[in-house]
């Protein structure tokens, strides 16, 4: 069975929250909510509080959940390594790995996904893909 789950980046905390309640996020209703730890309630979450994020349904080569907005370091045969910003392309109704001139869908990489490694996101980390 397919794990379905989220996380959301508070553009106010400049933090992550992994209790995730997702409602229709195209609109103004504030219909998903997060879990704050250190107030110990579940709180409203729109669009203006920040983001909400889809975890791919892969892990890297540590075993770390691989979610949208996560840069991720990876090596074809040849072993040159790249770096590539992990997003959801609605084009082809699946995540993509994008590099500095390209990208590739996750079914194209599948035989790579064993070298996948998180290094950060695009929230927390200033690494830019390929540089």
């Amino acid at each position: 069975m397919r794990t379905t789950k989220f996380r959301a980046w508070s553009t106010t905390n400049k933090k992550f929250y992994y209790r995730v309640i997702v409602g229709n996020t195209e609109n103004d209703d504030p219909c998903s909510s997060i879990w704050d730890e250190d107030e110990e309630t579940w709180k409203e979450f729109d669009k203006f509080c920040g983001i909400i994020q889809q975890y791919t349904g892969i892990r890297d080569s540590k075993g770390i959940d691989i979610y949208e907005g996560d840069l991720l370091e990876f090596a074809y045969t040849d072993n040159k390594k790249f770096v590539g910003k992990v997003e959801y392309e609605e084009k082809f109704a699946c995540f993509v790995l994008v590099t500095e001139n390209a990208f590739e869908t996750f079914s194209d990489l599948a035989d790579y996904t064993s070298s996948f490694k998180v290094i950060g996101n695009i929230f927390e980390n200033e690494t830019k893909p390929n540089e």
